[in-house]
C-alpha cells in the first residue's frame, strides 16, 4: 500500500544533508498518496567498494543526515546495501520482499539483516 520516491546519488565523499532535503522536497511535492522517500546512496565513489566506508572515521551518510532521515522518516539505503539483496535474487536465493519493504519503511539507515531465507 505504500509508494517509495527513490532518490540516488554518488559522492566522492560521505552524502550530505542537502541530498536529504531534495528528497524531502520531492516527497512533499508529490501527489502520491503513502509516499516513503529512500535516498540510495553511493558514497565514496572513486574507491574501490573494498576501500569503502564505513570505517571508525568516515561513514557512508553524514551524522546530521543519518538524524534528519530518522526525524523526517525516510530511509537512507547504501548501495552495498542494496547490491546484496540484487545478488540474492539473481541467485534465486528466497527473498521475502515484504521483509525488505518493511525496512525501507523505517527512518534512518537501512541495514537488513537478511531479506534472503526469511529475514530482513
Amino acid at each position: 500500500g505504500s509508494v517509495f520516491l527513490i532518490e540516488a546519488t554518488g559522492s566522492a565523499g560521505s552524502i550530505m544533508i542537502d541530498k536529504g532535503r531534495q528528497l524531502m522536497h520531492w516527497v512533499a511535492d508529490s501527489e502520491l498518496e503513502n509516499c516513503h522517500g529512500v535516498l540510495v546512496g553511493n558514497a565514496f565513489s572513486k574507491e574501490p567498494p573494498e576501500n569503502r566506508p564505513p570505517t571508525l572515521n568516515h561513514h557512508v551518510f553524514t551524522p546530521d543526515l543519518k538524524k534528519y532521515g530518522e526525524k523526517h522518516h525516510f530511509s537512507l539505503l547504501d548501495t552495498g546495501e542494496l547490491f546484496r539483496i540484487v545478488c540474492a535474487k539473481l541467485a534465486k536465493q528466497p527473498l521475502r520482499i515484504d521483509l525488505v519493504c518493511a525496512g525501507l519503511m523505517k527512518g534512518g539507515v537501512v541495514a537488513f539483516t537478511g531479506g534472503t531465507k526469511g529475514d530482513a
